[in-house]
């Protein structure tokens, strides 16, 4: 994992959001459900996934996962709930987007809720 300056956008967002992101980018697995809690809830394109077994097999399901690239450009944090905003580019479809990833967070600091977004 690299570190980001401090005065970076991956610098100000919490620590498992930026893992998360830095995850996907790595194709990760393994890494990306560390960064959950127990009871997360993911939503992406209007599908919820309960819990880390539920994202792993959504995760492994999305095709071309290898050739999309995540920055995060912008972050409203709120201590355990915020926005991260983030540039999606790739091999698909309307490519680049710009999503934005809502979360709240449980007191460990895992994620317990991440709702993705345009």
């Amino acid at each position: 994992m690299t570190t980001a300056p401090a005065s970076s956008p991956v610098a100000e967002a919490p620590k498992n959001v930026a893992a998360f992101i830095e995850a996907s980018n790595a194709n990760d697995l393994e890494a990306l459900i560390a960064t959950l809690a127990p009871d997360v809830s993911v939503t992406d394109e209007g599908t919820t996934h309960v819990g880390p077994a539920a994202v792993r097999a959504w995760r492994q399901d999305i095709p071309g996962l290898t050739s999309i690239r995540r920055d995060i450009t912008d972050v409203h944090d709120q201590d355990s709930y915020g926005t991260v905003t983030v540039d999606v580019t790739g091999d698909f479809a309307g490519s680049p987007v710009t999503l934005h990833y809502d979360y709240a967070l449980a007191p460990s600091g895992l994620i317990a809720l991440l709702v993705i977004h345009a």
